[in-house]
């Protein structure tokens, strides 16, 4: 979907993205924006929103959608769904709670007349598909409902096939849980080693018709390349010193483990291991080079992994009392930073200065 000329996006349905975390969904983005997507026309989704936006990409993590399912199974509602009727969600629930089997879920599904519900989505797209696999869950009976409120559903995976045939059966429920591709059943007789040729020809009308994968043309020509620039840094010589005092024991250890003559191998080739990986977790801590000033504590927020942590690594405290409260809290300079050149700082409050005596080291 593209923008039109002058009055945005064209379609008279939003599209829904699906993705396991924020994370991806910041790749989102960023993504639909570089492509020419107006900002304005991309949400994330929130419980506290009174209605779905009218066009645009609506952007919805997994643990959205666990919670969109969970009000529903209460009567609560869901801006994300209709209202199936109490007898078909108490079923499912039901079924979910007892942990039933994943065909009675497409089953289910497959009883829904759709021409009761009108489409509430011109595409529904899962990102990493095979994390809602488990079609008996909050998350996997969600995928299957917005799937049918879709004018079309893409699920988007590089792994496809996990554990067993189910998975395959999981995705294409997902797109149209009437379909026999839709049944554990159905791929069980297509993987057999000797198929029918009317089996056949089933599996290549389902190939032709519902895979679409990404040819090595496009892998090797068509992708937007990367550019990556590096800049060589040279280590403080109490960084180096740190790096090869676990450096030679790194080697110590790793001629032990080549040596080893322990009456019970695997046990003690495993105990080595254990000590040498240590070491090299020390070794590469050794040389993690404080670039930013702040160092680590200002990096936090680049990582979408670690950028929750902020928070607290910049909250100040009193260095006597522990607490933040009152604004009297005075910085006390205390080390200089090799790397940047820049000094590390500690807090306190002017109260307990008073009647502390404090030594910087």
């Amino acid at each position: 979907i593209r923008p039109g000329s002058g009055s945005g996006v064209t379609c008279s349905l939003p599209c829904l993205v699906l993705a396991p975390s924020d994370a991806f969904l910041n790749q989102w983005e960023s993504t639909l924006v570089i492509s020419g997507l107006p900002a304005s026309h991309i949400s994330r989704f929130s419980r506290d929103d009174a209605a779905l936006p009218e066009r645009g990409f609506v952007l919805v993590t997994l643990h959205n959608l666990m919670t969109e399912v969970r009000r529903l199974f209460k009567s609560e509602g869901s801006i994300l769904f209709p209202d199936f009727g109490k007898e078909f969600l108490t079923f499912m629930k039901e079924l979910r709670d007892a942990g039933g089997k994943a065909e009675e879920v497409t089953q289910a599904m497959s009883t829904i007349d759709t021409l009761n519900f009108p489409h509430r989505f011109q595409s529904f797209i899962i990102d990493e598909a095979h994390s809602f696999r488990n079609l008996v869950t909050y998350a996997g009976i969600g995928a299957a409902l917005l799937g049918l409120l879709s004018d079309r559903t893409i699920p988007m995976s590089a792994t496809p096939y996990v554990e067993s045939t189910q998975d395959m059966a999981t995705l294409m429920t997902f797109i149209d849980p009437s379909l026999k591709a839709a049944y554990k059943l159905w791929w069980k007789e297509t993987t057999q080693e000797y198929v029918s040729d009317s089996l056949l020809n089933e599996v290549r009308d389902f190939r032709r018709l519902y895979m679409i994968r990404r040819e090595r043309n496009v892998l090797t020509k068509e992708l937007v390349g990367i550019e990556t620039r590096v800049v060589n840094v040279k280590c403080n010589k109490s960084e180096l010193d740190v790096y090869k005092r676990y450096e030679s024991l790194f080697f110590a250890t790793f001629e032990n483990f080549q040596n080893s003559t322990d009456p019970d191998l695997t046990i003690g080739k495993k105990e080595l291991t254990s000590i040498m990986l240590s070491y090299l977790i020390n070794m590469r801590m050794s040389l993690v080079h404080p670039l930013i000033p702040k160092g680590r504590e200002f990096t936090v927020r680049f990582s979408p992994s670690r950028r929750h942590m902020e928070a607290k690594l910049t909250r100040k405290l009193c260095v006597f009392c522990s607490h933040d409260n009152g604004n009297d809290l005075i910085p006390m300079p205390i080390a200089m930073c090799h790397a940047t050149n820049s000094p590390t700082c500690h807090f306190a409050h002017e109260s307990c200065l008073r009647t502390h005596t404090y030594e910087g080291t």
